[in-house]
């Protein structure tokens, strides 16, 4: 056994060295000796993406502003949640002279949960791509095309809307949380493109079923000392077949200037306590006024809105709450908002009063829109004579919820 052992690495090693003299003897083909000097004719290499000179670079960062946006609701160019859009890359490789293969690959939200966008499609009607991995996808452009040939891909975008994970208040973000997109180009040394099926885990497991058909011990031992040998044989053979060739190579980094709808919501909250140093039973009402608004200081929501009004109190004191809409409360014919309240529970076991608000109101993103509100609060002054009320505090609490509109 240990003979047959000693004549694989041998013929390992020989392949290693002739496949290695092949590939000396190929680059030096390219070259031709005169008056002892060495003049190479070398062929060119030049990339650009999106008009961006990208040869012989390493992660050449590149910027793409040529993103267009879709959503109905939201001001133009802008990007929020439940927005679609296009972003469009320009392949460039005039005055190259070889073959080209180029992989991109795009790490979206299906890839990293950390980032914003989806890649829902990806087209060209210049070459054909074929998935080759879980995110990447790869074309080759033939040498006799090369000079004429300009790829466009279009990668279609989705910033997916989920009501269950979007925070109360406008994040912002950097570039780099909403999708990164990986450009590499080689010289196509003629290898086989191979459309992506599965994980590589399923070779891994293949190689573990059969090593467990394996009978004997012994037998496993002899299988994973050969199999390791020509792993490494074929590993070393790729990394000397790379540095006799020198192909030619280039890497960038595709980054999307994206503009972010700003996601503006003003309001005054409104939460307190009512004792009895503050109200007592009384003909007139106590009014509390607060308002909302879509814009602030500097500028105005870049998307439409909506929003509603829930109103939550204690039942400690007899009062009747009423709250009246960009009206004067007391007005001929002004319309109470929200109606008589219901009993609910807490998760304390402490009972609540409910009163809910059943309209939406709009707030859109062309204009700037505000809102003021009058709370009226009566705490009738037949109770003035009853005891049970002294010492006692009730507290108000004025709900606002809003959502963007997608």
């Amino acid at each position: 056994m240990k003979n047959r052992i000693k004549k694989i690495i041998i013929i390992c090693t020989l392949l290693i060295c002739f496949i290695f003299l092949i590939t000396r003897v190929t680059y030096s083909s390219y070259e031709s000796n005169t008056a002892g000097s060495v003049n190479g004719n070398i062929a060119g290499w030049n990339i650009k993406v999106n008009d961006v000179i990208v040869s012989n670079e390493v992660d050449k960062e590149v910027d793409i502003d040529d993103v267009v946006w879709n959503a109905t609701h939201t001001r133009s160019g802008k990007l929020a949640p439940g927005s679609t859009g296009t972003f469009n890359i320009k392949l460039d490789f005039s005055g190259t002279e070889v073959a080209v293969r180029f992989d991109i690959e795009i790490i979206d939200k299906t890839v990293d949960s950390n980032k914003i966008l989806t890649l829902t499609a990806i087209d060209t009607a210049d070459v054909t791509l074929t998935r080759t991995g879980v995110s990447t996808y790869t074309a080759v452009v033939d040498v006799d095309d090369i000079d004429t040939t300009i790829v466009n891909l279009a990668l279609d975008l989705s910033w997916v809307n989920n009501d269950s994970v979007n925070d109360p208040v406008d994040t912002q973000f950097d570039n780099s949380q909403f999708l990164d997109v990986n450009f590499k180009a080689t010289q196509y040394g003629g290898e086989v493109i191979t459309p992506y099926t599965g994980s590589w885990c399923l070779m891994v497991d293949s190689i573990k079923n059969k090593i467990s058909n394996i009978k004997y011990l012994t037998y496993k031992k002899r299988f994973l000392k050969v199999s390791l040998v020509f792993a490494f044989s074929i590993i070393l053979i790729v990394f000397l077949v790379t540095r006799a060739y020198g192909s030619y190579i280039t890497t960038a980094k595709l980054r999307a200037d994206i503009d972010k709808a700003i996601y503006i919501f003003e309001e005054e909250k409104l939460s307190f306590n009512i004792d009895e140093n503050k109200i007592i039973p009384s003909n007139d009402p106590y009014t509390y006024v607060f308002s909302v608004q879509n814009y602030n200081t500097s500028q105005t929501s870049d998307v439409d809105l909506t929003y509603n009004i829930n109103i939550r109190s204690t039942t400690n004191l007899p009062l009747e709450i009423k709250l009246y809409r960009n009206e004067n409360y007391n007005a001929s014919g002004a319309t109470n908002i929200i109606g008589s309240p219901t009993l609910r529970r807490d998760a304390d076991g402490a009972w609540y009063r409910l009163y809910t608000e059943s309209d939406d109101y709009p707030m859109n993103y062309n204009s700037n829109t505000k809102d003021i509100f009058t709370l009226v609060i009566n705490f009738p002054k037949a109770y003035s004579i009853d005891t049970t009320y002294v010492d006692i505090t009730e507290n108000i609490e004025v709900i606002i919820n809003s959502k963007q509109v997608i």
